[in-house]
């Protein structure tokens, strides 16, 4: 029996495989591998040019009209339109993906008889280029992807519904699964968009990203923003882990956090799970962990909440702030500096000072000035910005000296 089964060619033991266990077993061992289908849209490179956008009322409105379109785009994301019409009616729509669906949301909203008064658009944006943009909300939870990214799918439909999908590592069923939840997350959220007329909702179609150009302005070093709380600093040795009571529980999760102060974790009821490895203070802490979460988890999972805290050790008396070592010494360096100065404290854990200003204001700015250039030079705020992520935190001035 063994040697008729080693004169058998191995073409005809392969068919004789597919006869016995079918073809889904040619597929599980790796014989045939799915396809992607041909994306509805062509494209891949998809450009950003970040958080801020600009009004651009019609050139013909009065100065009032003007003034007023302005008023109502304010302080809303890109792309955006107001239409205004017959007896008094008008529409706004913002935060679309592209200007033409601003436009046409805008008009459905405003009704028969309206036109175009105004757009909202992104600073710097160039009318030339027909890549794909990512909006605000978009970008922010762009942060939930890894490169290469030529590894992910991106899913769009509606005015700004959005889903992504991650090719597994296994060659049977990686792209079927990465456009399938894709696809979930994204009519879970164009479900979500009022549409106000029938058919004008695109319905949600995949395409490959392959890469993100970035183009937003280059963010200005000086004047850096500061706040100022005047805060007592203590030295912490220590630290330990602290589970927040009534949050998410994951089993897995605590020794890796890393002993660092004032780090954080967030999660959600589902699979989001990020952490800030270190931070200035705890709320910063808390915001960074946040920041990461959400922008990781999918619709369908709740809001991510702060689920465990790196503390000092012992805890500091209340209105004092602990802080790492390295950075008191540097603060009590700074104490033995003359002349008007302050001393400032990232969110990201690092440090900024001044001494021999001219006064106080412009000590305290100077130090905000240090504070900041040392921020954009960590590890931690590049990862965040790299993942097109900005924490609206700015430096705390934690002491001053006016003589």
């Amino acid at each position: 029996m063994v040697s008729v089964i080693k004169s058998i060619d191995p073409r005809s033991l392969l068919a004789i495989i597919a006869v016995v266990l079918g073809l889904p077993a040619l597929y599980f061992l790796g014989y045939f591998e799915p396809m992607a289908e041909p994306s509805p849209e062509t494209g891949g490179v998809f450009l950003y040019y970040g958080e801020e956008g600009q009004s651009l009322p019609a050139s013909d409105l009065a100065p009032s009209a003007a003034d007023l379109t302005r008023a109502a785009l304010q302080g809303t994301d890109y792309f955006g339109a107001f239409a205004v019409g017959p007896e008094g009616r008008s529409g706004l729509w913002t935060g679309a993906r592209t200007l033409a669906l601003a436009r046409t949301y805008a008009l459905a909203r405003c009704g028969d008889g309206c036109s175009i008064v105004a757009e909202r658009v992104p600073v710097a944006w160039d009318r030339t280029r027909s890549e794909p943009v990512l909006t605000p909300a978009m970008a922010r939870n762009v942060a939930g992807l890894s490169r290469p990214y030529t590894r992910h799918l991106v899913v769009v439909g509606g005015a700004n519904a959005w889903g992504y999908g991650v090719r597994a590592a296994s060659r049977a069923g990686g792209w079927r699964s990465a456009r399938q939840n894709g696809l979930v997350d994204c009519e879970a959220r164009r479900a979500a968009e009022p549409t106000f007329t029938p058919g004008i909702s695109p319905p949600c179609l995949y395409l490959r990203l392959t890469e993100i150009v970035d183009l937003r302005p280059r963010a200005k070093l000086y004047p850096a923003p500061f706040t100022v709380e005047l805060t007592e600093l203590a030295p912490a040795e220590q630290a330990r882990l602290v589970r927040v009571a009534n949050t998410p529980r994951d089993p897995v999760f605590g020794p890796i956090l890393p002993n660092h102060l004032h780090g954080a974790r967030a999660g959600t009821d589902g699979l989001a799970d990020e952490y800030a490895n270190r931070a200035g203070w705890p709320e910063a802490g808390d915001a960074i962990a946040l920041l990461r979460c959400n922008a990781a988890r999918r619709p369908q999972e709740s809001a991510c909440v702060v689920t465990h805290r790196q503390l000092a050790d012992p805890l500091p008396p209340d209105g004092v702030l602990a802080v790492p070592p390295d950075l008191f010494q540097a603060y009590v360096t700074w104490q033995t500096t003359d002349g008007p100065g302050a001393f400032a404290i990232s969110p990201y854990d690092t440090w900024g000072s001044s001494s021999g200003m001219k006064n106080g204001p412009a000590a305290i700015q100077r130090a905000a000035d240090w504070c900041w250039y040392y921020t954009r030079r960590t590890y931690a705020y590049r990862s965040m910005t790299k993942d097109l992520l900005t924490l609206d935190m700015p430096c705390r001035i934690v002491a001053v000296r006016d003589e």
